[in-house]
């Protein structure tokens, strides 16, 4: 069973908008065909932060585990971004940096198939040699092996 890590900047589950509901489809996809797949979510949602939740792992599905990340800097970075209608190159900083939480770095090992589901994401994939390395963009995926 390939072993799939998406990463994505925003929280794809439950899918609200059209953009999430491609990539969970896209994941439901990736399961259907045979993979087990993590999801990792830098951001989370803004009623999340509000009530002041813990990042958290839970169960999306059969074979597709999430977890989102609710560090308070992202969040700001993230809201801020929103509100000036900035493109996200927040993630990309983000990435280049590489203050990555311990659970992404256990994820990382785990995986033998790493996406990212935005190209402010591409500067990750420098990170996973050895591994298949595509982005999800678009209904289009793009390797970068």
């Amino acid at each position: 069973m390939k072993k799939v890590l998406y990463i994505s900047g925003y929280q794809l589950f439950p899918a609200n908008t059209g953009a999430y509901v491609r990539a969970m489809n896209v994941i439901k996809g990736l399961v259907a065909a045979g993979c087990e797949v993590r999801i990792y979510s830098l951001t989370g949602r803004s009623q999340d932060y509000l009530a002041r939740s813990a990042s958290a792992e839970y169960e999306v599905a059969p074979n597709i585990t999430g977890y989102v990340e609710r560090r308070l800097g992202l969040a700001i970075c993230q809201s801020l971004s929103s509100k000036l209608q900035f493109p996200a190159l927040w993630l990309t900083i983000y990435t280049v940096i590489g203050l990555f939480s311990a659970k992404l770095a256990q994820w990382h090992s785990w995986s033998d198939t790493v996406i990212v589901n935005d190209t402010y994401l591409f500067p990750y994939l420098r990170r996973t040699s050895g591994r298949l390395r595509l982005i999800n963009s678009h209904n289009r995926f793009i390797d970068c092996t």
